[in-house]
């Protein structure tokens, strides 16, 4: 071990971890200035929204042994509270090394966590770094009321988070170091190990002594895994680090114990395997998550066919992924479950950069368990199995898998390794495979195992390293709930013909917008259509034209080897907004759309009774209107999340959509030439449901209401529940009265149970009946003249003047519209 140059006490100690003998002065002249880059402050901060607790770092040894006497009064075990305070004062002799942060209120101490922080830099032959580590490991934890942990480990996240970036600009540093003077190291010494085109490796490592410190690992992993999905490979392009990148976070190897692990009780050989397995470390998850190319932005290339790239499937990739495969593939969510709080759990996405559609998705999974023999390890057995496969099956897909099984074998048998040095014994590796992969992983792992076992020989001190174990494994179950689709749409009241030169046409303008502008060469165009073999996506050049009755028409277009979702109106050819949707639910759902359909999408299906009674009802309410009112499901894609449409909400364009829809059973697709949209104040422009649901209530009554109670608070300018509901009330009695048989009585109807439940429900109180009906007797002039049929804009005034009387006579505070 050797303490690199950083050593005032302001800093934290760099431990340099030689992985050969002894250094030349060349070597150890270069590990000395690199080491001298990482500059991480001892004197953390550390941050509390909690006003009534003071929370902070400890760097007196005074008020550490004032932290030991109150711990000391605690009700815990004698155990735990000697090992405890053993914790302390051996952190009390050195808190340049150990972070004591601790939560009091009225000097009285509720609380504290101990932290151990050290940078490990592991060097090469060369003195280069393999890797530079950030290791916290929490020695220590206690409260004296529920909830205080929680606070303390808030706090010590910004202490995590500076450290990490400080060694993270510290590693950035070297890197440009070593790119700078790369030409005159070589000189020096022949065949010196270089920075690689990957950079500087900064690994953050986090750590518990002991089980109760759990809850505090995995807080602070969560906070590592936050900073190296997002910032772990920024550059010096924005003046804030060089060439290094952030991996983690690593955890402690008792997290990889198989699930239903039976642990003995506390016998020497028990605690032994729980000190081996806490002191193991292994990266969370999957170490591809974070490796890099040599373009930041592409997956790693295989080494046997470069093309074939491999990234870590997140659920957001993975979803994406879904679209370059067949469409009646299972939705990934289905199959691989929610497993992303699982650290041995990871998903990976296999691919050809010129083609996606040739492609496959796994799901590994890691397990460590330990067999002793006289206390060592006979052996530490790493388990990495491959529990789904969703994809195209091929051999050459099948090969890359097992590079990338081979990459994570490596990985962790250098964790391994080095964080097991105080143990000796042996490990072992045993990979566990679906048969149709078993015969290329094999091949794979076969014949790369000299080189890796090359790569860990560096890192291994005591260990024996065994020959791995390939075997044959089923695959999983599915991990995750069937997923429910949803009917997005009816065919149309009359079928059309699309022309493809037409959907060419939109979806370059599409992906240019997708893709930042510019031109775009669209390689090939599909269409998902249901023919008798079920849906399928078909290629637009061998198509002309197609007839078709859906409303909406899914398209992928491929730029570049990749997939570019749209969705596109049929009747109109404008897209539809699907950028906060998951694709794959929208391919789950336009396949059990199409699938719905008994003659394959063939015949129309006529408008609704339903909207042609909303029609009628129009037509005989608003004169010189212009009445327009379509089916919400040929209007809007996934209408079920739709409320329903008002024309006057939108812009002409979208107006000019309701409108078409509206009278496709009378004209067919009307072109935009034949479209007239009046004045705001003649239009009633609607697009609802097939069955007129306004909420959780249905009818002709509520739709109209709800059209003039929205125009008659905006002529009047007020808000508030008690406005609102009495404004309902009022377009309620009109529309009601404006369609009952002539001669029905008035007072009446506006006494109507239903009408007057639903009001004294809006204004919290009970109504005076015979007042309201000598309301009502005196508007009923106005009412009864626009009965026969008004202009919209005279009902809503008549609807106004019968409001502001209301409000008079019941004493009805308007609240003023903010807008």
């Amino acid at each position: 071990m050797f303490t690199g140059a950083n050593s005032p006490a302001v800093l934290l100690p760099v431990e340099i971890r030689r992985t050969a003998g002894a250094p030349s002065a060349t070597v150890n002249e270069l590990e000395r200035r690199l080491s001298g880059y990482i500059e991480v402050p001892v004197d953390a901060e550390v941050e509390s929204l909690d006003l009534e607790m003071d929370i902070g770092c400890v760097w007196d040894p005074d008020e550490v042994g004032s932290i030991i006497d109150a711990y000391a009064t605690l009700e815990n075990s004698e155990e735990l509270k000697e090992r405890t305070i053993d914790i302390l004062e051996h952190a009390r002799r050195d808190l340049r090394s150990h972070a004591l942060v601790r939560a009091q209120s009225a000097g009285k101490i509720l609380g504290f966590v101990v932290i151990k922080r050290g940078i490990e830099y592991i060097s090469s032959r060369s003195g280069t770094p393999d890797c530079i580590r950030m290791v916290h490991d929490v020695l220590a934890a206690a409260e004296s009321e529920g909830g205080v942990l929680q606070e303390i480990i808030g706090a010590c996240g910004i202490l995590i988070l500076s450290d990490v970036f400080n060694l993270h600009q510290g590693a950035g540093a070297i890197g440009n170091d070593l790119l700078e003077s790369m030409g005159e190291l070589e000189e020096i010494e022949p065949g010196l190990k270089m920075l690689s085109t990957e950079s500087v490796r900064v690994e953050c490592h986090v750590r518990g002594s002991a089980g109760s410190q759990d809850e505090v690992v995995r807080a602070f992993s969560g906070i590592i895994e936050s900073y190296s999905g997002h910032l772990g490979d920024f550059e010096d392009a924005d003046g804030t680090a060089g060439p290094a990148y952030v991996v983690g976070p690593f955890v402690p190897g008792n997290w990889f114990e198989d699930d239903g692990i039976e642990r003995g009780q506390d016998s020497h050989e028990d605690l032994r395997r729980r000190e081996i397995l806490r002191s193991a470390s292994l990266i969370a998850y999957s170490d591809i998550r974070r490796l890099k190319s040599e373009d930041n932005f592409m997956p790693l290339p295989g080494l046997r066919i470069p093309e074939l790239v491999a990234e870590h499937a997140s659920p957001d990739i993975l979803d994406v992924a879904s679209l370059a495969l067949d469409p009646e593939i299972p939705h990934p969510a289905t199959v691989f479950g929610n497993g992303a709080a699982d650290v041995r759990r990871a998903q990976v996405r296999i691919s050809h950069v010129g083609n996606r559609a040739f492609s496959l998705c796994a799901g590994l999974r890691r397990t460590l368990s330990l067999a002793l023999d006289a206390g060592y390890m006979a052996p530490l057995l790493l388990d990495i199995q491959v529990c789904h496969v969703l994809g195209v099956r091929h051999t050459s897909l099948n090969e890359r898998l097992g590079e990338v099984i081979m990459s994570q074998v490596v990985s962790d048998l250098q964790s391994l390794a080095s964080s097991l040095t105080s143990f000796d014994g042996q490990i072992q590796i045993r990979i566990r495979v679906p048969n149709f992969v078993l015969r290329s992983v094999r091949k794979v792992v076969t014949g790369d195992w000299e080189a890796a076992r090359v790569a860990v020989s560096a890192f291994e001190t005591n260990h024996t390293v065994l020959e791995p174990v390939i075997e044959a494994a089923d695959l999983w179950p599915d991990q995750g709930e069937p997923y429910s689709p949803t009917m997005l749409f009816q065919p149309m009241p009359v079928e059309i013909d699309v022309q493809s030169i037409d959907l060419y046409d939109f979806m370059e303008g599409y992906c240019s917008d997708v893709l930042d502008g510019g031109e775009v060469a669209i390689e090939k165009l599909e269409v998902l259509r249901y023919k008798k073999e079920g849906p399928q996506w078909l290629d637009l050049d061998d198509i002309e034209s197609f007839r078709c009755v859906e409303p909406f028409l899914f398209l992928r277009g491929w730029v570049n080897g990749v997939p570019i979702p749209a969705v596109v109106s049929s009747l109109t050819l404008r897209g539809e907004e699907i950028e906060n949707l998951s694709i794959a639910d929208l391919i789950k759902d336009f396949v059990y759309t199409l699938a719905s359909s008994e003659d394959g999408w063939t015949s129309v299906a006529p408008i609704p009774q339903a909207i042609s009674d909303l029609t009628a009802a129009a037509h005989r309410l608003f004169k010189r209107s212009e009445i327009h009112v379509a089916p919400l499901n040929l209007v809007a894609l996934r209408s079920q999340d739709s409320f329903m449409i008002f024309g006057d909400e939108r812009s002409d364009e979208d107006k000019e959509i309701i409108v078409r829809c509206a009278h496709l059973d009378e004209y067919g697709a009307l072109g935009a030439d034949q479209i007239f949209l009046g004045p705001k104040s003649t239009e009633f422009i609607v697009a609802v449901h097939n069955d007129l649901r306004v909420g959780t209530v249905y009818g002709v009554e509520r739709v109209l209401a709800l059209f003039l109670t929205r125009r008659a608070n905006e002529l009047l300018e007020v808000a508030g529940p008690e406005a609102s509901c009495s404004i309902l009330y009022l377009s309620r009695l009109y529309v009601r009265a404006g369609l009952a048989p002539e001669g029905t009585d008035l007072t009446a109807l506006a006494l109507s149970e239903d009408l007057i439940r639903d009001l004294e429900k809006g204004l919290e109180y009970k109504i005076d009946r015979g007042l309201l009906g000598r309301l009502i007797k005196a508007a009923e002039g106005n009412f009864v003249r626009c009965r026969e049929g008004a202009p919209i804009y005279m009902i809503v005034a008549t609807i106004a003047d019968a409001y502001e009387r209301f409000l008079h006579e019941l004493s009805i505070e308007p609240i003023p519209n903010a807008a």
